[in-house]
Formats: C-alpha cells, sequence, structure tokens
C-alpha cells in the first residue's frame, strides 16, 4: 500500500484548493480538525469542516491520538525540553506538531506541512 499524506494544519493555508480536493484520500489527524475548527470564522467553514470529519470518520482516516500516543509524545518533548535544544515557546508549539508526526509514522503516512 502506498504511503498517504497525513496533513498537518500548517499546509492548509498556503495550499488550502490542493488539500480540499485531497482531504478524502488523506489521513487527517483529529489535532488538525481540531486546530481547524477551533479558529474556523464563518458558519460554512465550520459546516464545511464537521462533513469533513463524518467522511473521514466513516472512511476509517481520522487519525485520533491513543493515551500511549499522547504519554510518548510528551516523553519526547519532556526530552528536548530537558536537553535545552530549542527555547521553551518553540516546544510548546512542536507538541502538536510532533503529536501528528508519531500518528502519520503510526499509520504508514507522511507528513504533508510547509515545511516552516
Amino acid at each position: 500500500m502506498a504511503k498517504l499524506p497525513v496533513f498537518d494544519t500548517s499546509i492548509f493555508s498556503p495550499y488550502k484548493k490542493q488539500v480540499e480536493k485531497e482531504i478524502a484520500f488523506a489521513l487527517l489527524p483529529s489535532i488538525m480538525l481540531y486546530e481547524l475548527t477551533a479558529t474556523s470564522i464563518d458558519e460554512s467553514t465550520l459546516k464545511k469542516y464537521d462533513r469533513w470529519r463524518m467522511a473521514l470518520t466513516q472512511n476509517d482516516r481520522l487519525l485520533l491520538p491513543t493515551r500511549i500516543d499522547w504519554w510518548e509524545t510528551a516523553k519526547a518533548i519532556r526530552r528536548l525540553y530537558l536537553k535545552k535544544t530549542a527555547p521553551v515557546s518553540k516546544l510548546k508549539t512542536l507538541q502538536n506538531d510532533a503529536l501528528i508526526a508519531r500518528l502519520a509514522v503510526k499509520n504508514k503516512g507522511f507528513v504533508a506541512g510547509d515545511g516552516h
């Protein structure tokens, strides 16, 4: 089976039209759907995200982190914090990204993001 893209929120803004065309063929972390929904500004966008949620759930393409995923990702970020490899502010932004990356690896996908 070919690897499927796992979308990160960072890809959505610059590549919105391409992402929307591919959403049915991708894996979508629930974290990304959360981030998009929490910042949606109008009712039609909220309804679109709800349609995505239902379709992705039905097709078993909505990736939900388990308790172990949360725990292991927290420990990985903690190791970076203890090693002082990055500023604390950067580590806070990496938390969701690290969880998305873990879900991609577990589901034999690859993270599709904007690279920042």
